[in-house]
């Protein structure tokens, strides 16, 4: 087993406290599952950008300091949880402003003729 020296394991760790998947820390950090697991087992061959690991620390609840050099507090069950649960409620949020929005649009089928004639 690796030690938790390393970036994957600490963000494996604050995710494996609420039983919180990779495929949800993705969409909720906005990237996929894959770039997760990714960065969980050091795949990528190089460390996160910054706006990555802010999103990642902004979902778990932990500093970007802490995900790259475990300095600093260590998250708790209860703090993750909290945090989870105020990006699960934001992103609640966008998706219904986002079904809004697309329902107060007009359609493209209404707003331009359809330019294609059935055949005779």
């Amino acid at each position: 087993m690796r030690c938790m020296s390393e970036i994957g394991d600490r963000i494996a760790m604050a995710r494996a406290l609420v039983a919180l998947p990779a495929a949800e820390l993705g969409e909720l950090a906005g990237m996929s599952r894959g770039v997760v697991g990714m960065i969980e087992t050091d795949k990528r061959g190089k460390k996160p950008g910054a706006e990555t690991l802010s999103n990642i620390a902004a979902v778990l609840g932990v500093s970007s300091d802490w995900i790259l050099t475990g300095v600093g507090v260590e998250p708790t069950k209860e703090s993750v949880t909290a945090a989870v649960a105020i990006a699960r409620a934001a992103e609640a949020k966008r998706v219904a402003e986002k079904a809004a929005a697309s329902a107060d649009a007009p359609q493209e089928s209404e707003s331009k003729p359809n330019g294609h004639q059935g055949a005779a």
